[in-house]
């Protein structure tokens, strides 16, 4: 890859782009493309777009950042490469069940070597953010890297080159077609969180997005204790999702969503498409 062609590297970095690679090697983005151009991304923004120093544990933990989380494990990551970059991974991993918010107040006490590699971690996140066809989530990415992430970003170069994606694709999801946003479901349920959103697209697509977070979602099989998942239907077919879920022709689906088929009854929702034979396209995140 042009990276390695680009950047001298030392040889233990070069290990680590070979372990990274067989890591992710089954993962894909949310925009289908193959995960590991993520960690190679990021470390081209530190080692060639960033302007200050980056040192060889920097590199390595830019391109383990979400190996744990993805399911491989402290022991392999501290045999291969070190305890120092095995403590610099676990600090950017999200624990089981944590919030955003919890995770982001922890990152707040973590070394400023670690606040880099999160900056251009959530960089090329956003950068990529509108390529998943999703602009909801993409407001939502940028709210909370406004919130949670921007306030422990102390470095000038990377506070300017985030503020400039935020403001990209907030300019690029305003000059579009008006976005219709419906909240379905916002649950908390003990250390439990489901949310549930829908939106129409300019396509005139129905996006009905999910994130459950906490102990009973990792329980189910998830790493990290959080479930993201994406599922599109398309125009075609939204008349008859109207049908089926009591509406009459004409009658606008994300109105008849919020009015019937909000809160608990959003479970019964997802149920009922599950079930229906409507196609619907489903990625996780």
């Amino acid at each position: 890859m042009y990276i390695e062609e680009a950047v001298h590297m030392t040889s233990l970095v070069t290990k680590a782009f070979g372990f990274m690679r067989r890591a992710h090697a089954s993962h894909k983005r949310k925009q289908g493309t193959p995960y590991a151009e993520h960690p190679e991304a990021v470390f081209n923004i530190l080692t060639n777009e960033f302007e200050g120093p980056v040192s060889e544990n920097m590199q390595i933990i830019a391109l383990l950042h979400d190996t744990l989380e993805m399911g491989e494990t402290e022991e392999a990551i501290a045999r291969e490469f070190g305890s120092e970059v095995l403590n610099g991974v676990k600090l950017l991993t999200r624990q089981k069940g944590q919030s955003f918010e919890d995770y982001a107040a922890r990152l707040r006490t973590a070394p400023k070597e670690i606040h880099l590699v999160k900056a251009a971690d959530r960089l090329h996140n956003l950068r990529d953010a509108l390529l998943s066809g999703d602009p909801a989530w993409a407001l939502e990415y940028v709210r909370e890297t406004r919130e949670h992430v921007l306030p422990f970003i102390d470095d000038a170069w990377f506070s300017t080159k985030l503020n400039e994606a935020i403001s990209e694709i907030e300019q690029s999801v305003s000059s579009s077609k008006s976005l219709r946003v419906v909240t379905l479901r916002n649950i908390r349920s003990g250390s439990n969180r489901f949310n549930l959103r829908a939106h129409i697209d300019e396509a005139g697509c129905l996006h009905i997005d999910g994130q459950d977070l906490g102990p009973v979602t990792a329980s189910g099989g998830s790493e990290d204790g959080e479930y993201e998942y994406f599922k599109t239907i398309d125009a075609e077919y939204i008349p008859q999702v109207i049908t089926l879920l009591g509406g009459k022709p004409g009658d606008d689906i994300l109105q008849l969503l919020a009015q019937n088929w909000s809160g608990e009854r959003s479970f019964e929702l997802e149920r009922i498409l599950g079930k229906s034979g409507v196609p619907i396209r489903v990625s996780v995140w």
